[in-house]
C-alpha cells in the first residue's frame, strides 16, 4: 500500500476557508483582487500558524491574508498588518508564530484576501484554500507586522548590479521573530543588518541567491529582542542584464509595480 499524502503539512486545521472560486483569462495584466471573506466568528479568537492550499500555481503569483474586525475594513490597520496573518509565495505555503504568540481574529470580523494573479495563455480556475490553527486560550503576545520598503525603483535596461536600500525603525521595544525579502524576477540578493541605538550593527539575515520562484519567509529559532530606537537595514541588488536567466526583458527601464515584469522592493 502506499502511504496516503497529507493534504496539510502542519497538521489538522481549527477552520479551513475556501477561497472563492477566481476564473483567470488566457491573457491580459491582471489587478490585485481584494476578496472579503466572513468567517462567522461568535466570539474572538487567536490565530497560532496559517497555511495556504494553491489552487493553481501556473496563475496564482501570491495571497495575502489580512484580517478585519466587525466594524468592516480599515485601511489604517491594513497598513500596520505588514503581511497580516500571513501570505502565500511559491515555496511558501505555512506560516508560524513564535513560542506563546498568536494574530487576533474579532468576532463579527473575517478576512480581506489579496489575490494576485499572472496570466498563462490559457484560461484557468483557481479555488485555493486558507487554513487557520487556534490557540485554545489567548497567548502571552500579539504578533505584528511591518517592512521596510522603497518605492522609488529605477534600473536602467541592461543593468547588470543596481544596489538599493531601506530602513525601518522600531519605536518601541519589540521581539523580531521572522523576515522575507521581495523581490521580482531581476531580484538578486538581499541582506538584513539591525543598526542598534547604541551605534553597534548585526547581520541578522544574508541571501545572496534571491530566487523569485522560492521566495522563503526566514524564521528565527528564537525571537531576536530588539530595543526601541533600532534600525532594519535592507539592502538589495537587481540584475536587469541579459545575463538573468529569469530575467523576461532586460531593455525595459524597471519601475515599481504590482505586475511581476515590474519589480518591489
Amino acid at each position: 500500500l502506499r502511504p496516503t499524502a497529507e493534504k496539510w503539512s502542519y497538521g489538522e486545521p481549527d477552520m479551513v476557508i475556501d477561497v472563492p472560486t477566481q476564473e483567470i483569462p488566457a491573457t491580459g495584466v491582471q489587478d490585485y483582487r481584494n476578496l472579503m471573506v466572513p468567517l462567522n466568528l461568535d466570539k474572538d479568537v487567536w490565530v497560532k500558524a496559517v497555511e495556504f492550499e494553491a489552487g493553481d500555481t501556473t496563475v496564482l503569483h501570491h495571497i495575502i491574508a489580512f484580517a478585519y474586525g466587525p466594524n468592516g475594513v480599515s485601511e489604517f490597520d491594513i497598513l500596520n498588518q505588514g503581511i497580516g496573518l500571513g501570505a502565500y509565495a511559491p515555496g511558501n505555503e505555512v506560516n508560524t508564530y513564535p513560542e506563546n504568540s498568536g494574530f487576533p481574529l474579532k468576532a463579527g470580523g473575517g478576512l480581506m484576501l489579496q489575490m494576485h494573479y499572472t496570466t498563462s495563455g490559457k484560461e484557468a480556475t483557481d479555488s485555493s484554500q486558507v487554513a487557520l490553527y487556534l490557540w485554545d486560550e489567548e497567548p502571552e503576545r500579539q504578533v505584528r507586522g511591518g517592512s521596510a520598503g522603497e518605492l522609488d525603483i529605477n534600473v536602467a535596461p541592461f543593468e547588470r548590479r543596481h544596489e538599493m536600500l531601506a530602513t525601518a525603525k522600531f519605536r518601541q521595544d519589540s521581539y523580531l521573530s521572522m523576515l522575507g525579502p521581495h523581490m521580482h524576477y531581476r531580484g538578486y540578493d538581499a541582506n538584513f543588518v539591525l543598526r542598534y541605538p547604541d551605534g553597534r550593527e548585526e547581520e541578522i539575515l544574508n541571501v545572496p541567491n534571491y530566487q523569485f520562484n522560492w521566495q522563503k519567509v526566514y524564521d528565527f529559532k528564537e525571537p531576536m529582542f530588539v530595543p526601541a530606537g533600532s534600525e532594519l537595514v535592507f539592502t538589495g541588488t537587481f540584475d536587469n542584464s541579459e545575463t538573468n536567466p529569469f530575467n523576461p526583458d532586460p531593455s525595459q527601464t524597471l519601475s515599481w509595480g504590482e505586475q511581476t515584469w515590474q519589480e518591489m522592493f
